[in-house]
């Protein structure tokens, strides 16, 4: 049983990134809208939690499955998994798509790029991801200014 707590949460914002996940020291989402396969990079903290959930299973199996063995249908997790969990923490309603946004948001708030993000959340055209998140970019002009002021000033 899942632990309802800021592992879920994590967790939950990764499986809304990716539906169908394989371990093999990255998440990789079966098919996407195009039909090609994505990479999704973990951060650190959740290597060793994956690692406990993939534990005995061959590289190649699938480490989120329903109890069939088969990838776990969005529309079943939201209902069965994820609505219940969002219940018991007590936070407003928010739906795997928010978390979604939210790890986006994380991202390019952690500096990444739009080259970066996008490909993080699949969009074939880096411009569709600046169409959705232009305001949180424009938030960095700022430190931009600064860090070119710190390098002409390490130029001489």
């Amino acid at each position: 049983m899942l632990e309802f707590g800021t592992n879920f949460f994590r967790m939950a914002i990764l499986a809304s990134l990716v539906q169908s996940v394989r371990v093999n020291g990255h998440f990789h989402e079966v098919s996407t809208k195009s039909g090609q396969t994505r990479v999704v990079h973990l951060p650190p903290l959740l290597h060793s939690r994956i690692a406990g959930l993939r534990s005995g299973k061959h590289e190649t199996e699938l480490v989120f499955t329903n109890s069939m063995s088969k990838p776990i249908s969005l529309a079943n997790f939201t209902k069965r998994v994820f609505k219940p969990a969002i219940a018991i923490s007590g936070i407003p309603a928010v739906t795997p798509h928010d978390l979604r946004h939210t790890a986006a948001s994380i991202a390019i708030s952690s500096g990444a790029s739009v080259l970066s993000v996008a490909n993080m959340l699949g969009h074939s055209d880096p411009s569709i991801t600046l169409k959705i998140y232009a305001h949180l970019f424009s938030k960095d002009q700022e430190s931009v200014a600064i860090s070119i002021g710190n390098r002409f000033a390490e130029l001489g």
